[in-house]
């Protein structure tokens, strides 16, 4: 047996993923002719979907349909070439229609993923250092090896503790040519966001300070023309990158980086090490992207994000009606559900599916352990009911769940909320809410 740290979470997270599967809760199917959105077929039954994340529901909209088989049609299934070759030419389109929704230069790259490993190897240079967000997503965490690598200064801190950050920042300034802060503006298992006004104000105090934000949960539901999060409130400072994922929300493919400036996004499309030797995107996704930004630039979509906005109304206002244990002040389409140790999760996840709804069981890997929940994303699909439905469930079977477990949901809300910190003040659609109406 590995006795090594980094062989005991491989250990870990391999026992934890093959129970599901072999329960039937993991590496799941869907066995539908035709999709619609709300619900799923898996292992025979129909299930509510509160597992996906396109959160606007726009991959079901007939526009983007269309534009992408007209793309199909237009130009292949596959434009095989290299960019630094030859490209498409709706990329220019494409990214001239991305460069107006974040006003700032856009970079498509083929995922999101992929666009980490080509920026950050190159933006961020010897001479500087870097301090990352112990809960960014895993995908930055693959880009820092490149630069461990290379001996770059690597720190992590702990989640969004701007006090530890700054304490950092004064023991590195006179160091390093510039700091860089990696986290995400939406955190991708619990739902949170970045404490964006904190650091805002340490950009202010720290002239060398840059950050590089990963905001793929926060694209198109919150923000002017669906630029997002991180948009919301650094829109144009000259010393943030942001990433987007076109995968998402957006209804498309792939990922976009947003630069402060066009030299910054000419160096990594020139040199970007995935850009030079990966495959671009398929034309089906440019002319479903293409589709999307243009929805997103038209005056639909401010109503798209107040509908989605309702919901996480509903999921805030029955949450707290019925007792279920949500990860504080949900301010995002990601709704978690505090469980605690990993057998309950299973548990729970199986009363769930038995319901009729599925929902994302987070476990370690995913989340630290004795942390596990279940991970409820809202989309524009849902109905009032199913939010109402599945927190029904949760409500019945989570305190059975727990106290045969030997703990209770408040027992498992204060050890949850030894990691937590305030929330920032969430950014609201550019149209008002609805009202929340009565219970069903």
């Amino acid at each position: 047996m590995t006795t090594t740290r980094n062989g005991q979470n491989l250990t870990s997270a391999m026992e934890n993923i093959s129970r599901g599967i072999r329960e039937g809760v993991a590496h799941l199917r869907t066995e539908n002719e035709r999709l619609e959105g709300r619900t799923i077929q898996v292992q025979g039954r129909e299930l509510v979907h509160f597992g996906s994340c396109s959160y606007l529901g726009l991959e079901m909209d007939t526009r983007l349909k269309v534009a992408s088989a007209e793309a199909i049609g237009r130009y292949g299934t596959q434009f095989s070439s290299s960019r630094t070759f030859m490209e498409l030419g709706l990329y220019e389109e494409y990214e001239a229609l991305l460069s107006r929704m974040f006003g700032a230069p856009a970079l498509v790259t083929p995922t999101t993923t992929l666009g980490h490993l080509a920026a950050v190897p190159l933006v961020v240079k010897d001479s500087d250092a870097v301090i990352m967000d112990h809960q960014a997503h895993a995908s930055l965490g693959m880009a820092i090896q490149l630069l461990r690598a290379r001996g770059v200064h690597i720190e992590l801190i702990r989640h969004s503790r701007l006090d530890m950050l700054e304490n950092r920042l004064n023991k590195l300034q006179n160091k390093y040519r510039k700091i860089w802060y990696f986290g995400d503006g939406v955190y991708s298992m619990y739902g949170d966001l970045a404490p964006l006004p904190g650091l805002m104000r340490l950009l202010e105090a720290y002239d060398n300070l840059w950050l590089y934000m990963d905001d793929a949960h926060g694209i198109s539901w919150t923000g002017p023309y669906g630029s997002g999060y991180v948009n919301s409130w650094l829109s144009g400072h000259p010393r943030v990158i942001m990433t987007a994922s076109l995968n998402k929300s957006f209804a498309a493919g792939g990922g976009a980086i947003i630069f402060p400036n066009q030299e910054m996004k000419q160096e990594v499309r020139t040199l970007g090490s995935t850009l030079i030797f990966g495959g671009p995107l398929q034309p089906a996704m440019l002319g479903a992207g293409m589709a999307s930004a243009r929805v997103h630039l038209s005056p639909e979509l401010p109503v798209m994000q107040a509908e989605l906005q309702q919901r996480l109304k509903w999921m805030r206002h029955y949450a707290t009606e019925m007792g279920v244990p949500l990860y504080p002040n949900l301010s995002s389409p990601i709704a978690f559900v505090e469980v605690g140790a990993h057998e309950g999760g299973f548990q729970l996840m199986h009363r769930l599916m038995e319901a009729g709804y599925f929902v994302n069981l987070s476990v370690f890997p995913s989340v630290p352990r004795l942390r596990t929940g279940m991970r409820l994303t809202l989309t524009r699909h849902l109905q009032q009911a199913d939010i109402v439905g599945v927190l029904a469930v949760i409500a019945e079977a989570l305190p059975q769940i727990l106290k045969a477990g030997g703990t209770s949901v408040e027992a498992v809300q204060a050890e949850f909320a030894k990691d937590q910190t305030p929330a920032p003040e969430p950014v609201a659609p550019a149209e008002a809410v609805l009202a929340i109406p009565d219970a069903a």
